[in-house]
């Protein structure tokens, strides 16, 4: 057994302790608390069942208080809802957006001193559940994350709350896009694009994707929007990138590079600039010969 799985199984005695003694003579509050601590060890010992169980206990506490006038701790209650809503996948998510939901009613009186979240800590599970949101299809249940994610970044200057940012201004530009609302999309990609920006002139961008993302994206939406030759600029800003990426071996991005070089051919096509069309889908066609003879030399191999 590993020390961290020992100390998972320690702190689980302990909360099984603790558990029995709330329900012999503890307060609803004490109760809750310890249903809510065990539900969430549980779930780091993938006992995913019992910790649903845990958080279900948890919820029936909370409408008993809620039922007597008693306060519900605003963040024990957004931690029973994320946490079980994390685990109920198995419905096509349904169960997922729902406690999501759940817990965005309350979103808004959690702080940095709240029980179980500290600053950072509340900006990582709003950026979690809005990811979940938009990869279960619910971007419309995505914007209590991003507001509460954005209001605790937008003012900070340090590093890590900057690529934070990246991540959940991306998050929602997809969100808006998805929603059909273009220029709300458009808008957040700027303020990303703009953000990593200024990370990588102070060499503190955490993750290049991000930018390569965000510059994608918008050229898609410019593309759509038959703003062809802004659509190019970004896509061609996104293809320097990734071939900077290419040459420090990063070979993930290969297949990236290949799309975006065909797509601004196509597009240039379409304007009429049939040479610097050519230019990148030489480009393209050269990367796939790459690809090909990486794919042949692997099956002689075999």
């Amino acid at each position: 057994m590993s020390r961290s799985d020992s100390h998972l199984e320690e702190s689980l005695e302990d909360y099984n302790r603790k558990v029995d003694e709330c329900e012999e003579g503890g307060t609803n509050e004490q109760r809750l608390e310890a249903y809510v601590n065990r539900g969430c060890v549980l779930s780091m010992m993938d006992s995913f069942i019992s910790a649903v169980t845990d958080f279900d206990e948890a919820e029936e506490i909370m409408e008993l208080m809620e039922s007597l006038g008693e306060p519900v701790d605003a963040g024990t209650y957004v931690k029973a809802y994320v946490s079980r809503g994390e685990l109920r996948t198995s419905d096509g998510a349904a169960g997922m957006a729902e406690d999501y939901s759940k817990a965005s009613g309350r979103l808004c009186e959690i702080g940095p001193k709240s029980r179980h979240f500290d600053e950072r800590g509340i900006v990582k599970m709003c950026i979690s559940c809005a990811e979940d949101l938009l990869d279960e299809g619910y971007p419309e249940k995505m914007g209590p994350f991003f507001e509460k994610a954005e209001r605790m970044l937008f003012s900070r200057t340090d590093a890590w709350s900057r690529n934070r940012y990246v991540e959940a201004l991306n998050l929602m530009g997809q969100a808006e896009h998805e929603l059909g609302r273009n220029d709300d999309s458009v808008e957040r990609y700027d303020r990303s694009i703009s953000l990593c920006q200024e990370l990588m002139g102070e060499n503190a961008l955490d993750d290049e994707m991000g930018l390569i993302f965000a510059l994608v994206s918008r050229g898609d939406s410019e593309a759509q929007d038959e703003a062809f030759e802004d659509a190019v600029r970004d896509y061609e800003a996104a293809i320097a990138v990734l071939e900077v990426m290419l040459s420090f071996h990063r070979p993930d991005t290969k297949g990236l590079l290949i799309q975006i070089h065909r797509e601004v051919s196509e597009i240039l096509m379409r304007m009429g600039e049939t040479d610097d069309a050519e230019r990148h889908l030489l480009r393209a066609l050269e990367l796939n010969v790459g690809n090909a003879t990486l794919n042949f030399a692997d099956n002689d191999e075999e």
